[in-house]
């Protein structure tokens, strides 16, 4: 598998040594080994799963025996031509190297990369930390799993996920207890809900207890929970219950352990986060009206620490989660009301704000969220769930730096990407539509950095408005748009080109630019491949337009009375179809289905036939569309309801699901919009909810190339 840069400094000398000495004399006949290509993924890639395709290609005019990704063999169909391997990827900075052989010599490294595997972080929630392996291991509500952290290297990787181990997929993970010994995690599912065991090692997911196992009091609404190994129970606190329900480890059982008639002292009103001190034989929750309360690990009694006429200070608005310091003889408990991590005083229950709007430098908390001590480093670690990062907050001076998150390339990160395109020549020109700045972005590569390209400040001619879609143009073409890109501009209802050079913008086809009906509410463009013609789908006519790019002038050629077939109803995006150019492929949000559009004049013109839709094809119907692009196997299609992409057979209408879900290995697809064949390698440019990812569309794996 992939080696990180240190263990591959050990391995090189020796291959080095070996292609030196070769044995076989009919190399003097033969000098060059074969050269390669690696197109999936590419230099510079992040990954996130604990697995990765590898594809590429090799040549060699007397034949190639061999190909290797880091000395793992290749398979081929096609003698070498292309070749793919899947393997495990460890964590961290890595160095891949293909290597190619043929009768008489081998380069070990006919092709190299650096690339990086690291967890993905999206809803960081709740942690807890695993003293066996030095990881903090914390639930990621979004990504309905969890993830270990190393804090004395900035580690992460993702330990179980709907894609990583068996078991049920944990749809509100918002509490976590880790028990090293076992290497086992207890998860609280709040919308099952439930308490779910995780095996840390192969991320397997088996419920512990929910109203189907185990026996005794229901839970409502499970918050967080914490491991008395003494007891050989789980303390799992119920803001539904307004209790804290006490979880049999053998047999999953539940019984009240502490609530307004179980115990005595001050009611429970709103419990969330817990911290336990099994020495001391007591158990710490945050309540959300506004207290901490130390609860009796043998009776349950109840009292109140800090926070409602207790202790001096700040006052508590929303305590959330909390961490115990024992030697220190303090709490550190994160207020989601204040936005700021409060030191409680054990003895006297004063509070002191560590860390937030009154104390510290640094950008301020978004959503705090479950925190963490590091005694060695003398700060918290601090998870926030809007950011999403895990900040580091230097406990001198409450001074506050970003310690992790998942992003690659500068720029704007609070960018939803509508669509995306690449331009024909250029690997490196990747541009990308969001609508919200009304602005169109280039993603470099490999940097992932974002710049804008055209906005209202940037580049000459009418600002954009509400741009949707954009297609590049092949240099050359019939229309003389050399390299443009086209825009679709739904606020300016027009089609545009763009330069990729200054940004300019100038209006090819308006209601006061060309011949025709006007466009009503324009919202997709496809091209044809001699950049003479293109196709917008116009959703508030529910029709397609032809524009002819030389003059603007459009045509309706299918819907609004051209053409028959099923009416349209929202046609989003479209694309001419490689394989039979004389039809046009139309994603249709509201029909939910795939429709051909016939483009050949004569009789049948405009025609409309479905494609795939719940009721042609088998497999799942889709929920939306969005972009789409051709592959190999069929056409990918965008559902962003359902966060995948969907393989459709175009002779049958067949669906199975292509990325997404449990299909691949990456990060996930949130709100998948917009995809383009990538430039000069293999695989799909995808653009989600703020993400840019290259996908790989036979395994569906996929790395980030901007996020």
């Amino acid at each position: 598998m992939p080696r990180s840069r240190h263990e591959l400094a050990l391995l090189l000398p020796v291959v080095a040594l070996t292609v030196a000495c070769p044995k076989d004399t009919s190399i003097f006949d033969d000098q060059t080994p074969p050269t390669a290509t690696l197109d999936f993924p590419f230099d510079g890639a992040l990954a996130s799963g604990p697995a990765l395709t590898f594809r590429g290609t090799a040549q060699d005019p007397s034949g190639v025996t061999s190909v290797t990704v880091d000395f793992a063999e290749t398979s081929t169909t096609d003698g070498y031509a292309t070749w793919e391997v899947s393997l495990e990827i460890p964590t961290g900075d890595l160095f891949v190297q293909v290597g190619t052989r043929d009768q008489f010599n081998y380069d070990p490294q006919a092709v190299t990369i650096n690339m990086e595997r690291q967890g993905e972080l999206v809803g960081p929630t709740a942690l807890d930390f695993n003293p066996s392996t030095g990881q903090l291991v914390f639930t990621d509500v979004e990504l309905e799993g969890l993830s270990g952290l190393v804090p004395s290297e900035a580690i992460t990787q993702n330990l179980s996920a709907p894609n990583i181990g068996q078991g049920p997929e944990l749809a509100g993970c918002t509490g976590v207890a880790v028990d090293g010994v076992s290497g086992t995690a207890y998860v609280v599912d709040s919308i099952a809900p439930a308490l779910v065991a995780v095996n840390l090692s192969a991320g397997t997911r088996t419920v512990l207890s929910d109203g189907a196992t185990g026996a005794g009091t229901a839970f409502s609404s499970p918050v967080d929970v914490a491991l008395d190994a003494t007891g050989a129970r789980l303390l799992v606190t119920d803001d539904g219950l307004d209790a804290v329900i006490a979880v049999d480890l053998a047999t999953g059982d539940r019984s009240v352990f502490s609530d307004g008639v179980t115990g005595t002292g001050a009611a429970l009103t709103s419990p969330a986060g817990v911290a336990i001190d099994s020495v001391g034989g007591a158990l710490y929750v945050a309540d959300r009206a506004g207290s901490v309360v130390q609860v009796d690990l043998t009776t349950g009694d109840r009292t109140t620490v800090s926070g409602g006429g207790t202790g001096a200070g700040p006052a508590f608005s929303a305590p959330t989660y909390l961490n115990l310091d024992l030697t220190m003889d303090r709490l550190f408990v994160s207020d989601l009301g204040l936005g700021a991590i409060l030191e409680v005083n054990l003895t006297s229950g004063d509070r002191v704000e560590v860390s937030g709007p009154g104390a510290g430098a640094g950008d301020l908390f978004d959503q705090l969220e479950d925190l963490w001590l590091d005694e060695a480093m003398g700060r918290l670690l601090v998870l926030d769930s809007d950011a999403p990062a895990v900040w580091s907050v230097d406990l001198a001076t409450g001074d506050r730096t970003i310690f992790y998150e998942f992003r690659r390339g500068a720029g704007d990160r609070d960018v939803t990407l509508d669509a995306v395109t690449a331009a024909p020549v250029g690997a490196d020109a990747i541009y990308a539509v969001a609508r919200g700045e009304a602005a169109i972005l280039r993603l470099a590569t490999p940097s992932g950095d974002r710049t804008v390209l055209s906005d209202a400040s940037t580049g000459a001619g009418p600002a954009l408005v509400e741009p949707t879609d954009a297609r590049s143009l092949a240099p050359g073409g019939a229309a003389g748009l050399d390299g443009q890109l086209l825009v679709v501009d739904r606020g300016l209802a027009a089609l545009l080109s763009v330069d990729p050079a200054t940004g300019d913008r100038t209006v090819l086809s308006a209601g006061g630019t060309g011949t025709g009906a006007a466009f009503v509410d324009p919202a997709g463009v496809a091209v044809d491949s001699t950049g003479a013609i293109a196709w917008v789908t116009d959703l508030g006519a529910d029709t397609v337009v032809e524009v002819d790019l030389a003059t603007g002038n459009r045509t309706t050629i299918s819907g609004g009375g051209a053409g028959t077939g099923p009416a349209f109803d929202a046609p989003v995006r479209a694309l001419q179809d490689p394989g039979d150019p004389g039809r046009l492929l139309v994603m249709d949000r509201g029909l939910l289905a795939v429709v051909a559009v016939q483009l050949t004049a004569g009789p049948g013109a405009g025609d409309r036939t479905v494609l795939s839709d719940g009721a042609t094809g088998a497999g799942d119907p889709f929920l939306s569309l969005a972009g789409a692009s051709m592959t190999a196997a069929g056409l990918l299609v965008c559902d962003p309801t359902a966060g995948e992409l969907v393989l459709v057979d175009l002779a049958s209408g067949d669906r199975t699901l292509a990325a997404g879900g449990a299909v691949g290995f990456g990060p996930r697809l949130d709100a998948p919009s917009g995809l383009a064949a990538r430039t000069g390698g293999d695989g799909l440019y995808l653009v989600t909810d703020g993400a840019t990812f290259l996908v790989e569309p036979t395994a569906g794996d996929r790395v980030v190339l901007s996020l």
